[in-house]
């Protein structure tokens, strides 16, 4: 387990649960499901950007041309940003291609190389939204063996957490797992913690990437970001 995470990921159990030992486990089978919770990734409100801005000066409002076709319309658009006096001192490139007729649509200084930086997140977020859709949901799941003693309420047995890419996964959400535990009669666990990592492989870092990015730590139990 690494040591930034285990303090906020043992503070659940804690709270309601004494736990003997904690160890780490890089495995993709787990038994005996006491419960699993699951968390829906909510957008964020991003104030970041005013809406009181006022741009007009640098960049012309859009119109449409209702005699032009959509592919004209959006080269006038992006026109109307990209030459404008606001590119001027700065590296643009964009290429926007049609994927349906398989032609380009739009070009400007199209073979400049550029780092792709925070660009790449649209082709992830492409990515996920047609592999996965708009209603899936990240889970971080918890499993256990052993056997429930009735009479003490022990659990002779390990806890398994498995991550599973949930980015806001919050020390709040690990303390209500350890109530639903609770609730499942569990009030001592005779055994180990166990936190599975093995949803993502092991690199910390992407091809390419520079060994002092700051990036944050890409992890399957990711907890407080």
């Amino acid at each position: 387990m690494r040591l930034r995470l285990f303090p906020a990921l043992l503070l659940g159990v804690v709270l309601s649960l004494p736990v003997q030992a904690q160890v780490s486990l890089d495995s993709t089978m787990v038994a005996d499901t006491v419960v699993s919770k699951a968390f829906a990734v909510q957008p964020e409100n991003d104030d970041s950007i005013s809406e009181e801005e006022d741009t007009d000066s640098i960049i012309p409002a859009f119109s449409t041309d209702s005699l032009l076709s959509w592919k004209e319309n959006a080269v006038m658009r992006l026109d109307g940003i990209l030459r404008s006096p606001l590119l001027e001192t700065v590296q643009t490139s964009v290429m926007v291609w049609d994927l349906t007729d398989d032609v380009p649509v739009y070009q400007f200084r199209e073979r400049l190389h550029l780092r792709p930086a925070s660009t790449m997140k649209c082709v992830t977020a492409i990515a996920a939204l047609d592999r996965l859709g708009a209603d899936y949901d990240f889970r971080t799941r918890v499993y256990c063996t052993g056997e429930m003693d009735d009479s003490t309420l022990v659990l002779h047995g390990d806890l398994y957490c498995v991550g599973g890419m949930d980015p806001m996964l919050s020390s709040s959400d690990l303390a209500e797992m350890a109530r639903v535990i609770r609730n499942h009669g569990i009030t001592c666990v005779d055994g180990n913690l166990y936190t599975d990592f093995s949803f993502k492989d092991r690199d910390r870092l992407g091809k390419g990437w520079c060994w002092d990015d700051k990036n944050p730590v890409l992890s399957p139990l990711l907890v407080d970001r």
